[in-house]
Formats: structure tokens, sequence, C-alpha cells
């Protein structure tokens, strides 16, 4: 690089016309000499006058060809204008137009005719915020994004835009800052692209992933009850089972008395029955989830049906300890048509849960009829003492496998299948 700086072009103009302003002075100094009668040699004022000619015309030549490049600049700066216009009014996937530094629309290309369904004519002249959500407007929101683009030198967001039929888009908006040569701040350049497919593909995608973790935690939920089941269920049918070859082992002694046979044979019956329960509970519901239960209809006797209701869940309640009271609120029917198993099976699993669980008092049951829209149902109410449960386990009560208490320390027995059956039975 040469180690002398070319002088600037405005520097060298002001040379020149100073140095031509020095010659035209000495000119007419030689002048006023001459005519005040000092001998001036001819040749110097030739030699100066030519001096001060070939001067001018090379500035004139000088400033003639400044206002030519001059000229050219400015025709190719419209031509790039020009050009940058007919692009910016091409492009139809963007949204782009200007703005006055209060944020006035000055111009709107093809693309935001399209995205947001105003023609020039609409919009021209308007504020930009016309284009925002209502309360968007009211907070201000549209002329905190100028504030921040003009300190930042850049503003971007996205958000919800309002187009001319009043529907929504989501919209990514960068806005940016234009000044002219002298950095006098002229207005903003506002570029908006329609983001709706890409958000609501998001959403969906969000709400997927939500859908499948809430499906791997029911699945884990589900492992841990259908866990906690198993566990359950192996001691439900090895107690029963414990007792009946613990007592078919005192049944071969010779030396049992008649009395002592029968209450093995009694205990043994009873834990078969309690065994036949558990074993009819899980092929219920493994019937119900393959939708493959049978519900008989049949005409039986109410009165019959009750009595021996009452009889069963006596005894059961009387080996407690404990009440058991049977009423009947107002006029029932003297004959229904159910299923007899179905019943007893429902009455058996939820009369029998609060007989299990009260450990002193009273268990009640009340029959009633109940009107549903043109049917006369059965109404059966069930009420305890027993030690009560809290809202969250009130809500698995009715799930398969489930328990108020699934440790395996719990004080009360059970399989969890009973509720579950009876509820999907009913």
């Amino acid at each position: 690089m040469n180690s002398q700086a070319a002088a600037p072009r405005p520097f060298k103009r002001a040379a020149g016309i100073v140095g031509l302003a020095v010659l035209v002075f000495v000119l007419v100094v030689l002048e006023i000499l001459v005519l005040t009668g000092v001998a001036i040699p001819p040749s110097v004022r030739v030699g100066v006058s030519l001096l001060a000619v070939v001067t001018a015309v090379v500035l004139v030549i000088r400033l003639q060809r400044r206002l030519i490049d001059r000229t050219e600049a400015e025709a190719q700066v419209r031509e790039s204008q020009s050009q940058f216009r007919m692009f910016v009014d091409g492009v139809k996937d963007y949204a782009i137009f200007m703005l006055s530094p209060t944020g006035v629309i000055t111009s709107w290309n093809e693309g935001a005719e399209r995205i947001m369904g105003y023609s020039s004519s609409e919009v021209i002249g308007e504020h930009f915020s016309t284009l925002h959500l209502a309360r968007d407007r009211a907070d201000g929101r549209s002329d905190d994004a100028l504030s921040m683009a003009l300190s930042a030198g850049r503003y971007e967001e996205e958000g919800w835009r309002m187009r001319r039929d009043g529907s929504r888009f989501w919209a990514h908006v960068v806005i940016t800052p234009v000044y002219d040569r002298d950095g006098k701040h002229k207005g903003f350049i506002k570029i908006t692209r329609d983001r709706t497919e890409s958000r609501l593909h998001e959403d969906e995608l969000k709400k997927a992933k939500e859908a499948a973790e809430k499906a791997r935690a029911a699945a884990e939920e589900a492992n841990r009850a259908k866990t906690n089941f198993l566990a359950n269920i192996s001691h439900e049918i090895r107690t029963p089972l414990g007792v009946i070859l613990g007592y078919a082992e005192l049944l071969e002694n010779p030396h049992q008395t008649r009395s002592d046979r029968h209450h093995s044979i009694s205990i043994i019956k009873r834990n078969g029955e309690m065994l036949s329960r558990i074993i009819n509970d899980i092929l219920d519901l493994s019937k119900i989830e393959a939708d493959q239960v049978e519900i008989e209809k049949e005409r039986l006797s109410l009165p019959a049906l009750l009595r021996d209701l009452h009889v069963m869940f006596n005894q059961i309640a009387g080996e407690k300890g404990i009440r058991f009271d049977f009423k009947i609120d107002g006029q029932v029917p003297e004959q229904i048509y159910s299923d007899p198993t179905r019943i007893r099976q429902i009455l058996l699993n939820v009369v029998g849960n609060a007989i299990k669980f009260t450990e002193r008092g009273h268990v009640t049951v009340a029959l009633s009829l109940a009107y549903a829209g043109n049917s006369n149902l059965l109404q059966f109410v069930v009420n305890d003492q027993g030690p009560g449960i809290d809202s969250p386990q009130m809500l698995r009560l009715f799930r398969p496998f489930e328990q108020a208490d699934a440790s395996p320390t719990r004080k009360f027995g059970g399989t969890g299948l009973g509720l579950a059956l009876s509820r999907r039975l009913a």
C-alpha cells in the first residue's frame, strides 16, 4: 500500500478553486500596475493569463465529470430501489412493508395482501397496530415493539395476528429500523411470516407427547396395580387353600370325634366357597374386559331374594359380632326381571366389603324404588360404620386390582376386584 494517502476529492476541488482565485487575483494586480504606468513584461502577463485559463478549464472538466458521476450514481440508486421494490412486491410468502417513524404503514407488498387479506389502499396510511389483536393494542405492545427495534437495532417475536376477515394466524415478526445516508431515522421495515401450520403442528406434537406421557404413566400405574394384585391374590388364595389342606389332614385322623369332623368339614366348605368366589371374580372380570359377560334376565320373587340375602349377610355380620339391618323404603314390586346370580354377586361384594371394614356397630342396607326416565329401578343403599377413606383413595376404589391399602402389611384382606367387578356388572 502507498505510504502517502491520496487527498480526498473535496480537498482537491477546494485547492483547485483557491489556485484559480489566486491566479485571477494576480492578473487583476498586473492590470492595475499596467494602468498605473508600471512596466510589466508581456511574457509575464501572457504566462499568468494562460495558467489561469488552463486552471479554469481543468476545474470545469472536473466539475463536469463530478456532475456526470453523481448523475450516474443517482440513476443507479434509483434503479436499485426500483429493482428492490419489484422484488419486495413479488414476494408472496412474506408480508414485507414499510412503516413511518411513528408506525404508519407506507408500503404494502403482495405477500402482505395474501397473508393478511388487506389491499394496499385499505392499510397504507393506517397504523400497523390495526393488524394486532385488540388486547395487544390496548396494552400498547405495538409502540413497545418499535421502541425496542429502535434501541436494539432489531425486534423479533411470535404471536397471534388478525386478518381482515377476523381470523387469527400465528405470525413470526421481524422489525428493523431504516436510516438515510446522514444517519437520520426514516422509519422501519417489517417482515411477517405466517407460521400457523407450524404452530398447529407443534401443538399437536406437544399434545401427542403429553398423551404418550399420560399413557406411559397409566401403563406404569396399571403394572404397579397388577403387581400388587398378584402379590395380594397369591396371599388370598393361599390362605383358604392352606386352611382346607390343614383341616383335610385333620380329617385323616381316625381319633377325631364326629363333632370335630363336622367342624372341620364346615371350615373346609367355607374356605372352599371363599376360594371359589375369588376364582369366579377373576374369571368374571376377564369376561367383562373381553366383553363376553352374559347377563340373564328372568322373573324372580323379590321377597324370596331379599330373605336369602338377609340370612346370608346376617350370618356373616354375626360372625364379626356386628348387627346387620335390612330396610325397605316405600313400595317395591313383588317380582322383578333380572339376573339373580349377578345381584347376589354384586351385593355380596359391596355389602361384604362394608361388613369386612366395620369392626363395631352395624351395617344397614336400604332398598327403595328409583325412577330413571321411563324405567323403574331398584336402588340398594349400603351404610356402614367403618373407618372411612379419604378422597384420593375413593377415586381408586372402583379400579381393578386397586385397594385403599395395598401394602403387604394391610389389616384387611381382599383381591381388589370386588368393587370394580360390581360396578361393571351394575
